[in-house]
C-alpha cells in the first residue's frame, strides 16, 4: 500500500513479527522478497481469472469473461492497480528480477489471451490477442486511476465490437 521504495525492512519485520535474521534465511534482501510477492500475487490472480473464465460456455464469452471478472474483481479487492506496473513504475531498471518477473508475468497473462482468442478463431497468430489484451490493460489503468468500472464496460463494449 505504500509503495516499494516508502516500505523499509524493519517496518517489514516488524508487522510480520519476525527476527531479522528469519527473514534473512528467506530472502537476500528486499528485492527477492518483492519477486516471492509478485509471484504470490501472480498466481493467485491468474488462478481466480482463469477460473472465472473457464466457467463461461462459449469462447466468445470467455473472452469477454475477461472484463466480467475485472468488473467484480476490482470492488472487492479494494483495487489499487496491477501490482506489476505500481512495483515496475519505482523500480524502472529493466535489469532487475523484480522488472523481469513483472515481465514475465505480464507475457503469462498475454499468452492465456492467445490461447483464448486462438480457440474462438482458430488462429494462433491472430492479431486480435493483442487488441484484447491493450483493451483489457487499459482497463486495468484507467480503473486504478477513476476508481469506477466504467473503463472496463467501454473496454467490454470495445471488444464485442471486435470479436467475431
Amino acid at each position: 500500500q505504500q509503495g516499494f521504495h516508502q516500505t523499509g525492512i524493519n517496518q517489514i519485520i516488524k508487522e510480520a513479527e519476525i527476527a531479522r535474521g528469519s527473514l534473512y534465511q528467506h530472502f537476500s534482501g528486499k528485492d527477492e522478497l518483492c519477486v516471492e510477492y509478485l509471484e504470490y500475487m501472480h498466481n493467485n490472480w491468474f488462478r481466480d481469472i482463469t477460473t472465472f473464465v473457464s466457467n463461461k460456455k462459449s469462447s466468445k464469452a470467455k473472452l469477454l469473461g475477461l472484463f466480467d471478472f475485472l468488473e467484480h474483481y476490482a470492488p472487492e479487492e479494494n483495487f489499487r492497480g496491477c501490482f506489476f506496473l505500481n512495483i515496475v513504475t519505482e523500480v524502472p531498471d529493466t535489469a532487475t528480477d523484480i522488472y523481469k518477473t513483472a515481465l514475465a508475468k505480464k507475457e503469462i497473462f498475454k499468452k492465456y489471451i492467445e490461447e483464448l482468442v486462438a480457440q474462438h478463431t482458430g488462429n494462433q497468430n491472430d492479431p486480435l490477442a493483442e487488441e484484447i489484451y491493450m483493451l483489457f490493460e487499459g482497463a486495468v489503468s484507467e480503473l486504478q486511476f477513476r476508481k469506477q468500472t466504467w473503463p472496463v464496460v467501454i473496454s467490454k463494449n470495445m471488444a464485442k465490437k471486435i470479436i467475431p
